[in-house]
């Protein structure tokens, strides 16, 4: 063996570490590129676990309802029950009046009941019953005149 066939054979060598490297480094780049799309797909995309309850806020504490409900209808001559909750989410945001139409409901009704609240135009066909309130309303949610379920005055 001389020595040009020796570093050529050492260069042989060489060029095919060099190359099994670079191939190495291609499927350890193209494995991370697929763990990345993989994890992308299951925790932000399309199949994400909804973690939405975790994320919402403590529940309000007792009696804020019906409190955020007075002080929306104490603000409108005449409204609707979505006018009551556009108006209860501009007001105070955390109470969620959105998620909690039929607690809004059952209240407005209770109230109505009561003569706390009169029906205006009462609702048919798809169109929303109109209340307003009556003489006897008031705010003042500790007073003992406060309505409680099933109770009607």
């Amino acid at each position: 063996m001389t020595e040009r066939e020796y570093n050529q054979m050492k260069a042989v060598i060489d060029a095919e570490r060099d190359t099994e490297i670079a191939a190495a480094n291609d499927k350890h780049r193209l494995s991370l590129e697929h763990i990345d799309f993989v994890w992308q797909k299951f925790n932000g995309g399309l199949f994400a676990k909804d973690n939405s309850k975790a994320a919402e806020p403590m529940p309000t504490e007792r009696g804020s309802l019906i409190t955020g409900l007075k002080t929306a209808i104490m603000a409108m001559e005449k409204f609707t029950i979505d006018d009551l909750i556009a108006r209860m989410n501009a007001l105070d945001p955390e109470l969620r009046a959105t998620d909690r139409k039929v607690s809004i409901t059952s209240n407005v009704s209770r109230l109505n009941k009561a003569k706390e609240l009169e029906v205006l135009e009462p609702g048919r066909r798809g169109r929303p019953q109109v209340y307003r309130k009556s003489t006897r309303f008031t705010i003042d949610s500790g007073s003992p005149r406060e309505i409680r379920k099933g109770e009607v005055k």
